[in-house]
């Protein structure tokens, strides 16, 4: 059994403000240091955020509960709260009219940052610190070293729009990318990020558009033909 799936007490801790000072130093250290860790752990805040939109999370909460004893039968209950977890919220999304799930709960689901694929560096110390913050989830910081250095490439407009779109700021991350050149090798994606970004802002019409136009061979493409559902 794979150890993240024993992470659920740790994350609850975490969130309550419940860990001694030194451990929550540990957490946080590893949040940046473990990718798998922090993307665990950012799961397990989106599907916290879906369980307190739907008001199951009281239910919900027994279940890890019962799930948390110490008998056998019990302790093999537990390893599979991840995957419990998210069936659950599979089950409630299908049989819940769509009305139930509001924009931003479903731009959190399908959000996440786009991976660092870049491979050859334009020999800016502070293109490389931002794409450094940006690979540790540090959004706000990566911002403000772009912003610092005024590079206005395909590559830093396409990152720099998606750290805005990590915190939320939809309008700023549609005016990174709109100057993303046609022919970049960030077009296709940035289809997507547009997409999600009308989302946030409750442009439906600019979302369906969007959408629309993820290619089949995109790796979002199930995820926005489920929008494209949502908003019918």
């Amino acid at each position: 059994m794979k150890e993240e799936n024993n992470y659920t007490d740790l994350f609850d801790e975490y969130i309550a403000g419940a860990l001694p000072e030194d451990k929550k130093l540990d957490f946080e250290n590893r949040l940046t240091s473990d990718a798998a860790f922090k993307a665990d752990f950012d799961q397990y805040k989106k599907d916290l955020e879906l369980i307190r939109m739907m008001g199951v999370r009281e239910e919900m909460g027994e279940f890890i509960k019962k799930a948390s004893s110490t008998n056998a039968r019990s302790r093999k209950l537990r390893y599979l709260i991840p995957l419990g977890l998210a069936a659950s919220i599979t089950l409630i999304l299908l049989l819940l009219p769509s009305e139930s799930i509001d924009n931003r709960a479903l731009f959190d689901q399908h959000f996440s940052s786009y991976p660092n694929r870049v491979t050859s560096r334009d020999g800016s110390l502070g293109h490389d610190m931002a794409m450094n913050y940006y690979d540790q989830g540090l959004h706000k910081e990566a911002i403000a070293e772009w912003d610092r250095i005024a590079l206005e490439n395909d590559t830093a407009l396409f990152y720099e729009s998606i750290s805005q779109l990590a915190l939320g700021e939809a309008q700023s991350a549609l005016s990174k990318l709109n100057q993303i050149k046609s022919g970049s090798i960030f077009a296709s994606p940035a289809i997507w990020y547009k997409g999600l970004a009308f989302l946030l802002i409750d442009q439906k019409d600019s979302t369906r558009y969007y959408m629309q136009l993820v290619s089949p061979d995109s790796p979002n493409r199930t995820a926005a033909v489920k929008i494209l559902d949502w908003l019918k």
